[in-house]
């Protein structure tokens, strides 16, 4: 089996999900642009005033041209408690699973214009996660819970088991082709943070982080994960 280098993600982390529930029958859905050039969605509901789940996901096509584009599509779902220390003080901590896939096409001059590659990558995954959060919020009272200046910080580590990988190189000059295929699994740490304004339920949010795998592994993952969107919560 080749070990080849793969230029192109296969695991896209989605953005982080903090939704600030307060209440019993709380709701919280939000849609954004990633820094992949795809969509992110996702929703959250209070069960209890401390017991809420969560529903995310993210789809991406990014097409350069005909024979360039990176595509996937992930959605997860997760349970967890959320409470106010002090005034100001939100933390949050939610546990859950997801499925993703994705596929890439990439073609690169590796050793100049007579060795032009064509490099197909695709696989499945599993996703595991633990999110911890620790926010503030600004300028929000009993009557206006849902306006005011929110930020935090997020810690998410997950497992992502990568299953049915398959990566292929051809070099068009020879028309030689290197294969490596299999499964691989990694623990990553994401860590984030995010500001978000909100007045009368509706808002904007922007946030940044990274995503590092804790060993090597045989795909390739999205270092950066950053995002900016819109936040209604009632």
């Amino acid at each position: 089996m080749a070990m080849l280098s793969s230029c192109a993600p296969t695991y896209i982390p989605n953005k982080f999900h903090a939704p600030f529930l307060q209440n019993n029958g709380d709701i919280e859905a939000e849609v954004a642009m990633n820094n992949s050039n795809g969509i992110e969605f996702g929703t959250a509901y209070a069960l209890t005033n401390h017991l809420g789940i969560i529903v995310d996901g993210n789809l991406q096509l990014f097409k350069f041209h005909d024979s360039n584009y990176t595509r996937n599509r992930f959605i997860e779902s997760g349970l967890g408690y959320f409470d106010n220390f002090g005034e100001k003080g939100i933390t949050e901590v939610y546990g859950g699973f997801g499925y993703g896939n994705s596929d890439a096409w990439t073609t690169d001059e590796y050793g100049g214009p007579t060795d032009m590659r064509l490099e197909k990558i695709s696989g499945n995954y599993f996703r595991a996660f633990l999110q911890f959060e620790l926010g503030v919020a600004f300028g929000r009272t009993p009557e206006t819970e849902n306006s005011g200046i929110e930020m935090g910080l997020i810690y998410r580590p997950v497992y992502v088991s990568m299953f049915n990988y398959h990566q292929s190189d051809i070099t068009f000059a020879t028309g030689n082709m290197e294969t490596n295929s299999g499964s691989s699994s990694a623990l990553f740490h994401e860590l984030g943070c995010f500001i978000r304004i909100m007045g009368n339920n509706l808002g904007v949010e922007l946030q940044s982080g990274y995503s590092l795998p804790s060993s090597n592994i045989i795909f390739q993952g999205n270092f950066l994960i950053a995002s900016i969107g819109i936040v209604y919560r009632r």
